[in-house]
């Protein structure tokens, strides 16, 4: 191997064990933070950065669990990118919600005095255009809260669509059964 090779570079750091307790931590180029991921959060990033996960696992003999987390390390520049999926996420709410304002508006426009069933779902589907708007503007909210904290937590918004959309199609059915 030559001296010019990695590996014999004295100049690149490597990673050093305190072998004077049984509980070290291998202290890394970044002041000494490093973290040790479970089998459970090699699946999640989130699982990366609890403290429960890593408090959960076994150590090796030698190596002590971290007291400081690399997210907690100091000032970290979150990416534009996830400020900007969180607004394009948003406008994706806002968008359906106007498509389902400007349905139910048709509706209620649309009958006349006499319509009861057509003025009807056009209240329904405004109150479901609303609450539509509603829930964007809070996972909106609750999003830009979680990025500014730099928070693990999972931002997957699982149940949101599937209310809206179980919603929509239970007012649709009840609309096609008033129709026939």
């Amino acid at each position: 191997m030559s001296p010019s090779s990695p590996r014999s570079n004295p100049q690149t750091p490597q990673p050093s064990v305190d072998s004077s307790a049984d509980n070290a931590i291998p202290s890394s180029s970044r002041n000494g933070v490093c973290m040790i991921p479970s089998k459970k959060s090699t699946l999640s990033l989130s699982g990366l950065l609890s403290k429960r996960s890593i408090a959960e696992i076994p150590l090796p003999p030698g190596i002590r669990r971290p007291s400081i987390l690399a997210k907690n390390q100091g000032p970290v520049r979150v990416e534009t990118k996830v400020w900007l999926a969180n607004e394009r996420t948003f406008l994706k709410w806002m968008h359906m919600a106007t498509l389902l304002a400007t349905l139910s508006l048709g509706l209620l426009n649309g009958s006349g005095e006499e319509n009861r069933t057509g003025r009807t779902f056009g209240m329904v589907y405004t109150c479901i255009a609303v609450s539509c708007a509603c829930w964007g503007y809070f996972k909106y909210r609750l999003r830009a809260r979680l990025i500014a904290e730099r928070s693990a937590s999972h931002m997957d918004d699982i149940c949101g669509p599937v209310i809206v959309c179980l919603a929509l199609v239970f007012a649709m059915v009840l609309n096609f059964w008033y129709k026939v």
